[in-house]
């Protein structure tokens, strides 16, 4: 099965059409990652041999399995991180 990202700000119209088309040929998985919210909201995760990305469904993707991912759209709302 053909796995899917399309990275592009919360509810994005376009995005979510396409998912569902791409879903509904039943041999692709398509996950949509909201860019706008990867910044300071947990769920982002990057580190040597791992990088895992929140979907907008809640559940995580691990980019190492995915053929294919569209940068859509971003934000460019920017945050700042505090480290403890």
């Amino acid at each position: 099965m053909l796995e899917i990202a399309i990275l592009s700000i919360k509810d994005d119209l376009h995005s979510l059409v396409l998912q569902q088309k791409l879903i509904d040929r039943r041999d692709i998985n398509c996950v949509v990652v909201e860019t706008d919210g990867l910044c300071g909201n947990g769920g982002f995760t990057w580190r040597p041999g791992r990088c895992v990305l929140p979907t907008r469904e809640g559940a995580s993707v691990d980019v190492r399995r995915l053929h294919l991912i569209w940068l859509r759209r971003i934000s460019l709302v920017s945050c700042s991180i505090t480290w403890d």
